[in-house]
């Protein structure tokens, strides 16, 4: 089995139409973190051997605004588990965050 190494970690707080600020770096990193299992998963299933995702978590605590440097079933399946993520609530703020995610 394959291990996991996270090799960079990019996030920027943004201000959402309320003005609050976004999650801090350390909310966002946990809780990708928490996913890395499953997001591997993805990877090794469909052939990848990295992923960059940019997204947006809205003050509601869910992902939008998703872009991935992969394609095909591997995007899909890594979309897929970026909707099941909740983040914690901070309404009005927008969080923009950056991942990479690479099996060693």
């Amino acid at each position: 089995r394959r291990q996991m190494r996270r090799r960079r970690y990019v996030f920027g707080g943004g201000r959402g139409s309320g003005g609050a600020t976004g999650l801090t770096a350390d909310v966002v990193r946990a809780t990708m973190q928490s996913h890395d299992d499953k997001l591997g998963a993805c990877l090794i299933r469909h052939g990848a051997k990295s992923v960059h995702i940019q997204f947006d978590v809205q003050g509601s605590g869910s992902v939008d605004a998703v872009s991935l440097d992969v394609s095909g079933k591997a995007a899909r399946c890594v979309k897929r588990i970026l909707k099941g993520i909740r983040f914690p609530r901070k309404p009005g703020a927008l969080t923009k965050g950056n991942y990479h995610l690479r099996l060693q």
